[in-house]
């Protein structure tokens, strides 16, 4: 009875409590936050025209400072910096700038003229009924018919710029006609949209824009794909910079986002984290990839600073309540230096406050003019909710609130919140980290850390390939007459690796490398020569194997010990299994350890000893043998 009773006093004391320790938790962080920012001021300390471009920008974004500083540094308005515009940095610009309530028409303007069209990309038509129908396509002067079949089937092509593809399910639009605009019509109700994917893709991308006709009406589709340029080249970095803050200023992007898209996957493109700003850009779908990519649960890790790369990951998730964003702010807040900036760097400390802990520097006015004295009011005190605009959309009778504020670029007030959906109510798989998505995968509620909602496809189980099969060769006991073998890995320590010895190997396979379209991240480009002119050859960077070296470190320090101490070593073990043990041995019998006969060891470690009894050596031989040992674990840790 008393054991229940203290129970229950001390349960309710926990709960009287509570309250207590969560408020000590938060001011804890408040007090973390506050000493950022006071550390943050110290070091720009009206210093602004000593710092560098790229740090006076992120102190104007955390804290407003440095303006005065960002303006001359551009060149007639127009871009940054003045020496040699660059497109992030003017994005950038733009976006601190705008923050602090300053004008920035004239960069927009710049930024938006520096646009080329992308030609990386291969491009489909799309005509589908859900009956037979005949249609007419027509671009330049020349008009096509074509039928659709109950199948969904095309019949024929449509002239040189729409040839058959896929199965004749699509046309595929010739790169030398990008520029048409093709109008359809049929005699049944169809829809029309584009689709694109990489040449050397398999995965299809359907635009955003699909098109609805009746019987006798007309649809009109033309590409519109675009790229920030630097120079003449597309810069993928630069293009998602400017893509974002031109986004948050409500123009739009669209014709940008299929190359933003495509090229998100090519691994010299990952170390951007393009999911961050495809999040960003409403692509809700990346949200996922995007958690995916976080190490050790706590931070991201791809341009080689982890703190600007968890500032950037942390940016769409400010609204979110998840717990890989909890854990990433609480490893933030527990990696903090003695004066409270990250590692003393300006530029980091800025990017994660403004990311991740925010505070109002400037409030936008409604109006323009002298007498202007009318602020928006902030969206979320006013009980609204902020979101991307493309998520106002999803909620019924959603609406875009103009005259509240969500103090954060590329966001929007809605009237009505967005209630993530569970996976399984989205009609969708829940894919584990060892798991591939056959299908399309997209935010839920649900799933934590490095898993995915697969929908409309399967989750199955990766195939690892050894080293050996990827080389096109076979991991075998031997191998046969016909084959030689290679020095690559298998997944078994008795299997040796076979490749045909009339196979010829290219410059890159004889590096061990792999020729494919494109590297992965966990790999990297070398100049020799793949068969495939346009592959690129991939290596695998492998890190030392620091356990094994551990291992070896012990091993040859314990025989080492063993052969100084042998003698010490012979009177205690024949002490301990002398005349007080039932069972003696004979004073001739090898101490347990050294130099007995060896039990049968992993291949490449120790070969087996071919003495049963102990050889007594001098002690210049016993100084051989261990300078054997010694060279010989040398010769493996090499290896």
């Amino acid at each position: 009875m008393r054991k229940k009773l203290l129970f229950f006093i001390l349960l309710g004391l926990l709960i009287l409590n509570l309250p207590f320790f969560i408020s000590e938790e938060n001011s804890d962080e408040e007090a973390k936050i506050a000493k950022a920012y006071e550390c943050l001021d110290n070091k720009i300390n009206n210093t602004c025209s000593k710092i560098t471009l790229e740090q006076q920008i992120f102190s104007l974004l955390a804290v407003g400072e440095c303006e005065s500083d960002v303006k001359s540094s551009s060149k007639n308005k127009e871009c940054w910096p003045n020496s040699s515009c660059r497109l992030k940095a003017t994005a950038q610009a733009i976006l601190a700038l705008d923050r602090a309530g300053v004008k920035t028409l004239e960069a927009e303007t710049w930024l938006l003229s520096q646009n080329k069209t992308s030609s990386d990309l291969e491009w489909f038509l799309q005509i589908e009924s859900s009956n037979s129908a005949k249609c007419d396509i027509t671009y330049g002067s020349a008009l096509y018919s074509v039928n659709i079949g109950e199948d969904k089937k095309i019949d024929s092509n449509a002239g040189n710029c729409l040839t058959l593809a896929e199965g004749n399910y699509w046309l595929k639009i010739s790169p030398s006609c990008y520029d048409y605009k093709f109008k359809i019509s049929c005699n049944q109700d169809f829809l029309t949209n584009l689709l694109f994917k990489k040449p050397d893709s398999s995965t299809i991308h359907v635009l955003d824009k699909t098109s609805f006709g009746v019987a006798g009406e007309m649809t009109e589709e033309k590409i519109n794909s675009l790229c920030f340029k630097q120079g003449n080249v597309c810069d993928y970095e630069g293009s998602l910079w400017a893509a974002f803050v031109l986004n948050s200023l409500d123009y739009d992007v669209s014709s940008f986002m299929p190359y933003l898209i495509t090229m998100e996957d090519e691994s010299i493109n990952k170390k951007y984290l393009p999911e961050s700003f495809l999040t960003s850009l409403g692509y809700g779908e990346y949200k996922n990839q995007l958690l995916a990519r976080q190490k050790m649960g706590e931070y991201w890790f791809e341009s080689g600073d982890k703190f600007y790369d968890t500032a950037l990951a942390l940016y769409p998730l400010y609204y979110d309540e998840i717990s890989q964003k909890t854990n990433a702010m609480n490893w933030l807040l527990e990696s903090q230096d003695q004066e409270g900036c990250w590692q003393g760097n300006i530029r980091n400390t800025a990017f994660i406050l403004f990311s991740v802990w925010p505070k109002e520097i400037h409030e936008h006015p409604v109006c323009e003019g002298a007498n202007c004295n009318i602020t928006l009011a902030d969206c979320e005190k006013s009980h609204y909710f902020c979101m991307p605009e493309i998520d106002c959309g999803l909620t019924d009778n959603g609406e875009v609130l103009e005259l509240y504020d969500c103090n954060r670029p590329g966001y929007i007030c809605c009237s009505k919140d967005v209630k993530q959906e569970t996976c399984a109510s989205q009609d969708g798989k829940i894919c584990t980290s060892s798991e591939m998505c056959t299908g399309a995968s997209v935010p839920a509620s649900d799933v934590k850390y490095n898993e995915i909602c697969c929908i409309e496809g399967q989750c199955k189980s990766e195939i690892i390939k050894s080293e050996c099969e990827n080389f096109g060769g076979n991991c075998k006991s031997s191998c046969g007459s016909d084959e030689a073998e290679e020095d690559y890995e298998c997944g078994l320590l008795d299997e040796v690796c076979c490749i045909s010895a009339d196979e010829e190997k290219n410059e890159c396979a004889e590096k061990k490398g792999i020729c494919k379209s494109s590297c992965d991240s966990e790999e990297i480009e070398k100049s020799y020569e793949c068969e495939n002119s346009l592959d690129s050859c991939c290596v695998v960077e492998k890190s030392p194997n620091y356990l094994l070296v551990w291992i070896l470190i012990t091993l040859i320090v314990l025989i080492a010990i063993g052969i100084m101490f042998r003698n010490k070593l012979k009177i205690y073990f024949s002490g301990a299994f002398g005349k007080g043990s039932k069972k003696s041995r004979p004073s001739n019998y090898p101490p347990y350890g050294f130099d007995s006969p060896l039990r049968q060891q992993p291949r490449k470690i120790f070969p087996p000893s071919s003495s049963t009894t102990l050889n007594r050596s001098s002690p210049k031989k016993n100084s051989e043998e261990l300078d054997d040992v010694l060279k010989k674990l040398k010769e493996m840790g090499d290896k």
